[in-house]
C-alpha cells in the first residue's frame, strides 16, 4: 500500500456509493506479482436509508478494516480499497494466489460479530477492478484535488465565504483548440490573464483564465468541472487553479492545487 488514500462519492448501479481507495497505486498498476483479485462483501447490520453506513457502524467497521489490511500484508496480498453501497461494503485485494488468500479473509470476517459475508476471487492480471471500477474518472479526480486547496486556504484562516479572483490553467495541443476553449470560457464570464506559447520546454498552447468566484466546495467544484469539460471537449487539459487567501484582513498569499 501507499500513503495516498482518498475517497469520493458516486453512484453504483444507480445507488449512492462511497469509494475509498489507495490512489497511489495508480501509477504502479498492474503489479504482475499480484495477479488475482479477491474480495470480501460484508452486509451492513444497520445501513442508513440511502444504503450507506451510519457513523456508528462506520466506527465499528474501522478496526475490522485494519485487520484485513494487516492480513493482506502478512499473506502476500495488497489491500486496494472498498466500496460502500446498497447495504453492503466490499473490500478489494490483489493477491499472488487468490484461492489461498480468500480463506484468509473469510476466517477474519467470521470473527465480525453479527455480520454476514461473502468472499470470492478471480484472475485479474490487468487490475481492471482497481483501474476501471475503484479509480475515479478524471473529472472526479479534479474535484478531489480541490479539497487540498480548500484545506490549505482554511488553515491560513480563510473562511471561504468571500468572492475573489480565481485563476485557472489549461493546456491544449493546438492554438485552434485553445481559441475554442477561450470563447466558451468568456461566455461564462471568464477573462484571459495570459497566454503560453509552445517553446523548447513544452509543445503545448496554454492559457490562464480568471473570474470572481467564492473558492468553496459548493461553488468552485462546479466551476472547475465546467472548465475541465470545456477543455476535454477540444482535447485540452485542465491543470488546476490558484487564488488569494482572504483571512480577517491578514496579508494575502497565493494558494494553488
Amino acid at each position: 500500500m501507499t500513503d495516498y488514500w482518498d475517497f469520493y462519492q458516486c453512484q453504483v448501479e444507480s445507488k449512492p456509493a462511497s469509494i475509498f481507495l489507495d490512489m497511489g497505486l495508480r501509477n504502479r498498476a498492474p503489479m504482475p506479482a499480484f495477479h488475482d483479485m479477491a474480495y470480501l462483501r460484508l452486509y451492513l447490520r444497520n445501513p442508513a436509508a440511502h444504503g450507506m453506513t451510519t457513523s456508528e457502524e462506520a466506527d465499528i467497521l474501522s478496526p475490522y478494516e485494519d485487520e484485513l489490511s494487516k492480513a493482506a500484508e502478512e499473506n502476500d496480498a495488497v489491500y486496494v480499497g472498498r466500496v460502500t453501497t446498497d447495504g453492503f461494503r466490499d473490500f478489494f485485494f490483489y493477491a499472488a494466489r487468490g484461492a489461498i488468500f480468500e480463506p484468509v479473509i473469510a476466517s477474519i470476517a467470521a470473527t465480525f460479530t453479527g455480520y454476514q459475508f461473502d468472499t470470492g476471487s478471480r484472475p485479474d492480471q490487468e487490475w481492471t477492478v482497481y483501474r476501471n471500477y475503484l479509480y475515479p474518472p478524471d473529472r472526479i479526480c479534479q474535484v478531489m484535488n480541490n479539497r487540498g486547496v480548500y484545506d490549505a486556504l482554511q488553515k491560513d484562516g480563510d473562511p471561504l465565504t468571500a468572492p475573489r479572483e480565481v485563476d485557472h490553467w489549461i493546456y491544449f495541443p493546438t492554438s485552434f483548440a485553445r481559441g475554442t476553449f477561450v470563447q466558451n470560457a468568456m461566455k461564462k464570464g471568464f477573462q484571459v490573464r495570459s497566454m503560453l506559447e509552445p517553446d523548447s520546454q513544452s509543445p503545448q498552447f496554454g492559457v490562464t483564465v480568471f473570474r470572481q468566484d467564492i473558492p468553496s466546495p459548493d461553488n468552485l467544484d462546479d466551476v472547475t468541472v465546467m472548465l475541465f469539460d470545456f477543455a476535454r471537449a477540444v482535447d485540452g487539459r485542465y491543470d488546476g487553479w490558484e487564488t488569494m487567501v482572504l483571512a480577517n484582513k491578514a496579508e494575502n498569499s497565493d494558494v494553488e492545487d
